[in-house]
């Protein structure tokens, strides 16, 4: 053992004291020698506890992370067939149940679109179908209105040039205003449908 000794002296009071510090030099040394035994225990201890609470940690954090962003990436690819675990009250269990939310949502609204569209195509049909009769009916009045024009226009230039019996006025400008007569009725035919 060593001692060192020194004089001490105190502001307030002006006596001087003897300090002296005694080294158990040896002690020291075997407690460094025992320190370094523990050494390798000490530090199996830190992994060990170090791996178990990386374990817990990836079990009750990590994983349920992983499992919600592979979710995600089914929601882009708009498969809501899943369901989030929501029995847990903290962070995790709110964006599950948000997650569960948006994905009702989506699915509602998605199926609400498929409706519309469901709907849309048969209205198309409809469409298609009565453009076609429209078509058919402006066809089918068009051949109806070119017959008494046809014939009213005859007439009409055979008495302007005096051709054969078309001079006689008399008994072809009735028949030129009946023909005018039946054109104007399937005018007004036409008016009353349209």
């Amino acid at each position: 053992a060593q001692t060192y000794t020194t004089n001490v002296t105190f502001a307030e009071d002006k006596a001087i004291y003897t300090l002296s510090v005694i080294s158990l030099s040896k002690t020291a040394s075997e407690l460094f020698n025992l320190l370094l035994k523990f050494i390798p225990l000490v530090l199996t201890v830190i992994v060990l506890l170090s791996a178990l609470s990386a374990f817990i940690c990836s079990r009750v954090i990590v994983a349920p992370i992983a499992k919600i962003s592979q979710i995600s990436k089914r929601m882009t690819e708009l498969d809501m067939t899943w369901r989030c675990d929501t029995n847990r009250g903290d962070e995790i269990g709110i964006l599950s149940s948000s997650l569960n939310t948006m994905a009702e949502r989506l699915q509602n609204t998605m199926a609400e679109l498929e409706n519309a569209n469901v709907q849309l195509t048969a209205d198309v049909k409809k469409f298609k179908r009565l453009e076609e009769q429209h078509r058919n009916f402006f066809a089918a009045v068009s051949h109806e209105l070119k017959t008494p024009l046809t014939i009213l226009k005859g007439q009409i230039e055979n008495m302007m040039l005096g051709y054969g019996d078309y001079q006689n006025h008399e008994k072809y400008l009735p028949q030129a205003l009946k023909a005018t007569e039946d054109i104007e009725y399937l005018v007004k035919e036409i008016l009353s449908i349209t």
